[in-house]
């Protein structure tokens, strides 16, 4: 398997407003692509905030980028939820 790192910036188009969206909200963010044929390959987007972990797996970048949004959104309502006093 050749491992292939790929930087992701603004300027390069699609990802760019979902990871500036990730970085709004305070993670540190990563993109990988892993290939072991030429038409096979995985994206991981890894984000990392304080002590939480996202790791995000697609066939395609645009399904790895979706799924890190989502479970982005699922610890920060987790992590809101755990903050809010109890009744």
């Amino acid at each position: 398997m050749r491992l292939t790192i790929e930087q992701t910036t603004t300027e390069q188009g699609a990802p760019a407003a979902e990871m500036d969206q990730l970085h709004r909200w305070g993670w540190s963010v990563g993109l990988t692509r892993l290939e072991s044929a030429p038409d096979q390959e995985r994206w991981v987007v890894s984000c990392i905030r304080g002590d939480r972990h996202i790791y995000a797996e697609g066939t395609v970048r645009s399904e790895a980028w979706a799924l890190a949004l989502e479970k982005a959104r699922e610890a920060d309502h987790a992590d809101n939820y755990d903050q809010s006093p109890a009744r």
